[in-house]
């Protein structure tokens, strides 16, 4: 009796299981596919960034707080990093004496440029900015945050690192300019 009552139960659900069963195989299937197709866009996505961003230092002529027009095609350092900041930002003047420190290990080899995107009084606020943490780098006071949209930057702070006007790093997020990471990155480019 038992076992007819199991063969029974049995017959009745394994339809069941096994549609169970194959939508499991699916289901992991697409998962796993979805992912390998969201890593494919990510690294896509990036490639896209950083050509956006050599075009755009291509392109980018500014003027500086020192008074100084800077077209980035006709830096001769190796290394530019812009840097995108305000003075409300405390991560982005957290990155400051770092900044500061890597200009002077490599002197006449980087070229740091800042980008303010402060909204009002941005010259001011830069030479106050530049005095009290005694930059060793010029900024440009970004009106209305035009060439901050052209770069396509939504967040503060945001640095890239181009070596030979290719894009070699990008952050997002206060960064330790002193980090192992760059230096390893600034000395190979130093090599070539």
């Amino acid at each position: 009796m038992l076992q007819s009552l199991t063969m029974r139960a049995i017959q009745k659900f394994l339809p069941y299981f096994i549609m169970l069963f194959i939508a499991t195989i699916f289901i992991t299937r697409g998962i796993f596919l979805d992912r390998n197709d969201i890593l494919a866009q990510i690294n896509s996505s990036k490639v896209d960034q950083n050509t956006h961003f050599e075009k755009m230092y291509n392109d980018t002529n500014i003027k500086m707080s020192d008074g100084s027009q800077l077209a980035f095609k006709d830096v001769k350092e190796p290394v530019v990093i812009l840097n995108f900041w305000a003075s409300w930002c405390l991560p982005c003047l957290a990155e400051f004496p770092s900044i500061n420190q890597l200009i002077e290990k490599y002197p006449n080899k980087i070229k740091v440029i800042g980008i303010n995107n402060d909204e009002e009084k941005q010259d001011v606020i830069i030479k106050k900015i530049e005095k009290k943490y005694e930059l060793k780098f010029s900024s440009h006071a970004d009106v209305d945050g035009v060439l901050t949209a052209k770069y396509k930057i939504a967040k503060i702070p945001y640095s890239i690192v181009f070596i030979n006007k290719k894009v070699n790093l990008v952050t997002l997020g206060e960064y330790d300019f002193n980090s192992d990471e760059l230096k390893l990155l600034i000395e190979n480019a130093l090599k070539n």
